[in-house]
């Protein structure tokens, strides 16, 4: 069998629906006189409007307020976690009339937008909380830079692919840059390139060449080993992921090297699984493991775009806002789904706080499982319980604006520190470490006379989002930041202090599923898929746990090819 992998991005999954690409912290739920989510008014400026609700926010006053961008939590946790109370206090009841509507699609995020634009034709409405469309993949913009506040990138699709048809029909192949060659790690301060070659312990040189060849097997499906390419439908291929699915990432390396690893590739991997996954190198699956690192040793590269993967959404939304402004409803929280005489019915609180309700023949619900469980009325006791299997963990990023050009001479790069790493605890493993990874944000489109750092940080213990959350976490993670890049960053491309201008930091409370062994091989994923009651369908990374744009695109082309059979039939 022809091998379809994440850098190979769902080629046999657009055979199937070829038809659809050839049709065409203060409340957030204040009245927004711009909204198109209001009536219909003719004396509106909507391109005024696409900007304010734009994943790519490019209105930040310069310098920015010292306060957090990314998730802002407190109006739909006010809600959802006390539906009954928050409409009594507010004297609010369900409205008896309600708008009909064929789909409705609840989340504007990656998958959202996806599920959205292949079934355009049936004219979705979509509802999103937040003020603005995007989801985890969100961008700002400074001095003409766009730069990623969430996902970065993705890998280089196959062409004719379901994943690069998208890609191309909103024009992201014009503006994305291919990466394909190994960028260096940063160890006791300097560069090093070639990390697999063992240059950093050449008395383990076997070690590592042992591992990387590995990789390389798993990508190119070679001495029989089956790629875990993953989200799919193909149930011999999960039969074969599923002994990997079982053992964690770190166990089956240690398998294959025969023995402990090097500190130095124990490191790499540790700090490279808190940036892709928020959880430890123990703690995800071989399966969820290999789908990322291995891809990154097939032959094939990654796509970095200006803004990181919010030039994604951006480009989606805004195809989809040009074919209907009034259908794209942001500060829209939806606090009630029900399936009710084979109709699906939606309540969501709006932006002037009154309860709309839309009666669809069905919905997708794009929206992470924690919210589908408050939300979903008559949720199943085995969905319920897979869902309360999944962990989701905090994340910042903080963006530094540069007032020198930085040559584009890496993408990303890791900083190992020392190259040791205890993770036996690791909430004070990545407590001390701080960010990272740091990335190049001008790499897809380089500036003359300024660059943009982007640095990961992830919180990947269970504490942190209480953590970020904290009235005080903003202060104590900006300090913590200004010192490692004073005392990190800065020295590695020889600038100082006074060449920063800005420093903006974005907080994410949960953005990241945990892919934790045996999510797949104990039918967890199954259920989690599974429509409900035939009216309602789920697209959204956390299906699989497996956080990327392959995961949340995958997903879109999967369920939207079985929603179009429906609404056609």
């Amino acid at each position: 069998m022809k091998k379809i992998n994440r850098r190979k991005a769902l080629q046999q999954i657009s055979l199937g629906i070829a038809s659809l690409y050839v049709t065409a912290c203060a409340s957030p739920y204040k009245k927004n006189p711009l909204s198109p989510m209001d009536e219909k008014n003719s004396s509106y400026d909507l391109s005024e409007v696409w900007k304010k609700i734009s994943p790519i926010q490019r209105s930040r006053p310069e310098p920015a307020p010292p306060v957090y961008t990314g998730d802002q939590p407190a109006g739909p946790h006010a809600i959802l976690w006390d539906k009954e109370k928050f409409l009594k206090e507010k004297n609010l009841s369900l409205p008896k009339n309600l708008e009909k509507a064929r789909l409705v699609v609840i989340g504007g995020g990656l998958s959202g937008l996806t599920t959205a634009y292949l079934l355009r034709h049936h004219k979705p409405i979509i509802l999103e909380q937040a003020s603005a469309l995007g989801g985890n993949a969100k961008g700002e913009s400074w001095r003409g830079i766009d730069y990623s506040i969430g996902a970065a990138y993705f890998m280089q699709p196959e062409k004719d692919s379901g994943i690069d048809k998208i890609l191309k029909e909103i024009g992201i192949d014009k503006i994305a840059r291919v990466k394909g060659d190994e960028d260096p790690v940063v160890l006791n301060s300097k560069r090093v390139s070639n990390f697999w070659s063992g240059v950093t312990a050449p008395e383990s040189k076997a070690q590592f060449e042992k591992i990387a060849k590995h990789f390389a097997d798993v990508s190119n499906e070679k001495n029989g080993w089956t790629f875990p390419d993953y989200p799919t439908d193909d149930l011999k291929l999960l039969k074969k992921i599923q002994p990997l699915d079982r053992i964690s990432f770190k166990k089956h390396l240690e398998k294959v090297a025969g023995g402990k690893l090097h500190p130095h590739i124990v490191t790499n991997l540790e700090h490279y699984c808190w940036s892709s996954y928020g959880a430890g190198f123990d703690e995800i699956s071989a399966a969820a493991g290999l789908n990322f690192y291995a891809a990154e040793f097939g032959g094939e590269a990654l796509m970095v775009t200006p803004g990181g993967n919010s030039a994604v959404t951006e480009a989606l939304g805004k195809k989809l806002y040009e074919q209907d402004p009034s259908h794209i409803r942001t500060q829209s929280l939806v606090f009630d789904v029900k399936v009710k005489n084979n109709k699906t019915e939606i309540y969501y609180l709006n932006t002037q706080g009154e309860i709309k309700g839309i009666e669809a023949d069905y919905a997708v619900m794009s929206c992470p499982k924690f919210v589908v469980k408050r939300i979903l009325n008559g949720i199943e006791p085995a969905r319920l319980a897979a869902i309360n299997k999944l962990k989701y963990n905090a994340y910042l990023v903080a963006n530094v604006c540069i007032n020198k050009h930085i040559p584009e001479d890496f993408y990303d790069l890791f900083l190992l520190n020392d190259g040791t790493c205890d993770s036996s605890n690791l909430m004070k493993a990545a407590m001390d470490q701080k960010a990272t990874d740091v990335i190049h944000a001008c790499f897809a489109k380089p500036v003359a006379d300024k660059s943009v750092l982007t640095l990961y940080r992830a919180l990947p213990f269970a504490a942190g989002r209480p953590i970020l959350y904290a009235e005080n976490s903003y202060e104590q993670f900006r300090k913590e930041f200004e010192e490692q890049i004073t005392n990190q960053v800065l020295p590695l491309f020889n600038l100082k202090n006074e060449n920063v201008e800005e420093l903006r930091i974005s907080r994410w409370g949960h953005p990241l599923p945990v892919a934790s062994p045996g999510l797949i091989s104990e039918g967890h994923v199954k259920q989690l898929r599974k429509p409900f009651k035939d009216r309602i369908f789920f697209a959204e990374q956390d299906n699989w746990s497996l956080p990327a744009l392959e995961t949340a695109i995958g997903e879109a082309l999967l369920m939207a090819e079985k929603i179009d059979a429906k609404l056609k039939a």
